[in-house]
């Protein structure tokens, strides 16, 4: 069952039983958000907490239409919320480092040398393509 936080917020909520089956109710939730998506009418993105058993962690189910959020961006959009996240979590309320520039996130990538600064987990685990990459680090940053 998904209860709306707000009305006219994409938010939902729904409580599931940790397992198997509680697994089974968050792919069935986030395939049903999905079929929500509707560009014609302006519902681009979605958000769905999924509540654990006491003790347990929550989760955050983001489904956005690729028509909003590229490849690209959405890996630099889940390390931003990361990022939001801990520092929230740990009280520090700090504000997000700058990202690195596209090109400058391209040709690491595409190097194969370490993640650029300021980059999060979900980039870091993207190295592995770097082929595709290479062709894109070698056009010329503009300016």
């Amino acid at each position: 069952t998904r209860y709306p936080v707000s009305e006219g917020l994409s938010l939902t909520w729904s409580a599931v039983d940790d397992g198997p089956a509680g697994d089974a109710a968050v792919t069935r939730t986030a395939r049903e958000l999905n079929l929500l998506l509707d560009p014609e009418s302006g519902r681009m993105f979605r958000a769905h907490v999924v509540r654990g058993d006491p003790g347990e962690d929550d989760r955050l189910l983001l489904v956005c239409h690729h028509l909003a959020v590229d490849t690209v961006s959405w890996r630099i959009l889940v390390d931003d919320l990361l990022a939001a996240y801990e520092s929230a979590v740990d009280g520090t309320g700090g504000t997000l480092p700058p990202a690195p520039s596209y090109y400058d996130w391209a040709g690491s990538v595409s190097s194969g040398d370490d993640a650029p600064p300021n980059s999060g987990s979900a980039t870091r685990e993207r190295f592995g393509e770097s082929r595709a990459w290479r062709a894109t680090a070698s056009i010329r940053s503009p300016g």
